[in-house]
Parts: C-alpha cells; structure tokens; sequence
C-alpha cells in the first residue's frame, strides 16, 4: 500500500503525543520538546514492564487465560476505533476519531501496568520507583492543567 503521508508515524504523533497532552478543541499543546522527552519515561516503564513480567514467568503462564482476555478487549477496542476513524473519513467533514481518550475503558490495565513497572525495578527499588511514577503523573497533571489555563485565561 502506498504510503500518503510519508512524513506521519501514527504511533508516535497520534496515540503517544496525543496521550502525553492535546486540550481544548486540541489547538492547546506542550511545545514539541516535552513529547520527546515523555518518550523517556515511557520506555523506561516499559523495560520495567518487560522486565518484570520476564521474572514473574510463572505467574504469567497461570493467567494466561486472563491476559489473553485483556489483549482480546483492547484489540477490540482499538479495531473499533479505527474502523470508525476510517468510515468517519469519507464524510464530507471528516473527522479522525484516532483519539487516545477513547482508550479510557483501559485505564485499569494502565494502572496495573504502571504498577507491573514499579515491581520490575526490583524488591528494593521498587518503593522509590513506584513513587517517582506517582510524582512523574502528579506534575504532568499539574503542567496539563497549567497549560490549559495559561491558553484560556492567559
């Protein structure tokens, strides 16, 4: 298939980016530097994910059952919002419903894997970890709502 916007890597710029912030009618963003520098914690709660799920092997083949299930629901629901960003398209006012607050009813998978991460550092890391991940989400958080602010009422 040909590629007709060469210069889009939807991983990236719509689910990643979007996810770290896009407020408002999404004309409010970060400057572009704070979703590169997102990828670093982002790819270091995944090799802590990885990791730990490497060292809990057992654990994870007795529920294996259960994440399948997981892995079902999300696919699913990612299928569902593609194919409704496709089929919305070809309207006259297309709209791209590729939004990462759709991917809401997943939010608990997000937290256990937040809380997989903190594991994956280690018995002895793993407080210091855990809390730094609860930190990392407070001040974004409190950056997200200033820059809301700052754009509305500024």
């Amino acid at each position: 298939m040909h590629n007709y916007f060469p210069s889009i890597f939807t991983t990236r710029q719509i689910w990643f980016d979007r996810l770290v912030g896009l407020y408002g009618w999404l004309d409010t963003v970060f400057p572009g530097w704070v979703y590169s520098l997102a990828l670093i914690p982002a790819g270091l709660i995944a090799v802590l994910c990885v990791r730990a799920l490497a060292v809990n092997r057992a654990a994870l083949r007795r529920r294996a059952a259960e994440l399948l299930t997981y892995a079902v629901m999300l696919a699913g629901l990612l299928a569902l919002i593609g194919m409704d960003s496709y089929i919305n398209s070809f309207k006259p006012l297309g709209e791209l419903y590729a939004e990462p607050r759709y991917l809401l009813p997943m939010l608990a998978l997000a937290g256990a894997a937040l809380a997989l991460a903190a594991e994956g550092a280690g018995r002895r890391w793993a407080p210091a970890v855990g809390a730094l991940i609860v930190t990392a989400v407070f001040a974004h958080d409190v950056f997200s709502q200033l820059l809301v602010i700052s754009r509305y009422y500024g």
